[in-house]
């Protein structure tokens, strides 16, 4: 019998950060030494109150986290073990998350996540993207006992980071079908359940009739989408219910052009070829992006025609075990060159 670790509790509302001690209460959950992780920006954003309200009822430290580097993730480690924590909230994007996630799994200790941005799918995930030097790594780490997320604080995030979790979230819809194509051809087994889950947040999103990303109803949508991408991901056990193609061309991009765009943004022009690649609707794709104010052509991410076409020849290489509609197409130069140009035949 398969069993699934999900966070135990997810709060998501304005003003969350205010009430840590009553959810942390309510949830039955009490810590005698919390560790604070932050970065300098997301401190003074949110990190500071955090560490205000857990001091009501806990003895409480503040770390700063810089980077995503093994070499930090470990310190975190360390210095969790050396001063007794029982217990870890990490208050950040991305990096500071996955720093938390991977420290928190070699300390084996508690871990409450506070997110100040919707800009990705690794809420709730069990992987952590890290740095090892130069090379990013996705690995194993710990799940969340709980999501906190502040409405407010997120509606104050940049406005691109917004659209690049939705971004993010809507790969989905074709990360899936290349997953059942990858079984479907021989290659790969298939999860429905955790298929149905990653789908199922995505179309969460799209069912909304009127679109304002900054409403509290899609933000709602939005951050329980994402938080259900992490639960399918830890179903699967891997990131296939949330990443294929799509993310093959942002991870191509990263490698040769890095420092452009961001993720989600990159994932998202990636879906327009997975639509095109799958024969799927291109039309209701770019009137929803043109709805959040997504980009809808390479050009708006800087990237010129020639660097999508090798970005496109490329991606196959970055996940050689993962197949994709990439790899069922035979993707080459003079392929790519036809598909770049059907797919943004419209130029800015």
């Amino acid at each position: 019998m398969r069993s699934i670790d999900i966070p135990i509790f997810t709060r998501i509302q304005s003003g969350a950060i205010n009430f840590i001690p009553k959810v942390l209460k309510e949830n039955n959950l009490t810590f005698q030494r919390v560790l604070v992780l932050s970065d300098p920006i997301t401190y003074k954003v949110a990190g500071l109150t955090v560490q205000q309200q857990l001091q009501k009822t806990s003895t409480v430290e503040s770390f700063m986290v810089n980077d995503n580097q093994m070499s930090t993730v470990n310190l975190v480690s360390n210095q969790i073990k050396e001063m007794n924590f029982d217990g870890v909230v990490a208050v950040g994007g991305g990096r500071v998350i996955d720093v938390a996630k991977l420290a928190a799994a070699k300390s084996s200790i508690s871990l409450i996540t506070v997110p100040t941005s919707p800009s990705h799918d690794g809420i709730a995930s069990s992987m952590a993207i890290i740095m090892q030097d130069s090379n990013s790594q996705s690995l194993v780490a710990k799940i969340p006992l709980g999501i906190i997320v502040d409405l407010d604080i997120i509606r104050k995030s940049p406005i691109k980071n917004i659209r690049a979790g939705i971004c993010d979230l809507l790969s989905n819809l074709t990360a899936v079908r290349d997953w059942r194509l990858a079984y479907e051809e021989g290659k790969d087994t298939f999860d429905q359940f955790s298929a149905s889950i990653a789908l199922a947040s995505a179309d969460f999103l799209l069912s909304l009739e009127k679109i304002d990303i900054l409403s509290d109803e899609f933000l709602e949508r939005l951050l329980d989408g994402l938080i259900l991408s992490g639960t399918a991901m830890t179903a699967a056990g891997s990131s296939k219910p949330c990443s294929g193609a799509e993310h093959k061309i942002s991870h191509a991009l990263d490698a040769l052009y890095p420092g452009r765009a961001m993720h989600g943004e990159q994932v998202g022009i990636g879906m327009f070829v997975s639509y095109f690649l799958h024969k799927l609707d291109l039309a209701s794709l770019t009137k929803f992006m043109k709805a959040i104010g997504a980009p809808t052509h390479y050009k708006e991410l800087g990237f010129t025609r020639d660097e999508m076409i090798n970005a496109l020849v490329y991606a196959p290489m970055t996940r050689p075990g993962r197949y994709t509609i990439l790899e069922h197409s035979g993707i080459d130069k003079k392929k790519s060159e036809e598909i770049i140009d059907q797919v943004f035949q419209k130029p800015l």
